[in-house]
């Protein structure tokens, strides 16, 4: 799914709080959707929340050698 409205996301044109709304509003509805049949062991914790820090870091462009923590990354 991110990777359909990745163009979207990761416009320079659009300010960050419509862009926090979209990836609230499109990806993590379809993550959820995806989840609720799951049963969450710490290994797929791990795993949703290495893809929402991904999110953030695409759409704020945020490169690895930036040296980011993922605790800064979450909260833009």
């Amino acid at each position: 799914m991110f990777n359909n409205k990745q163009q979207l996301l990761c416009s320079i044109n659009l300010n960050l709080e419509i862009k926090k709304k979209l990836i609230k509003s499109c990806i993590w509805n379809v993550v959820h959707y995806g989840s609720e049949t799951w049963t969450l062991g710490k290994n797929e914790e791990r795993i949703i929340n290495a893809f929402e820090t991904w999110c953030w870091r695409r759409m704020l462009k945020i490169k690895w050698t930036y040296r980011i923590t993922n605790d800064e990354v979450s909260h833009p």
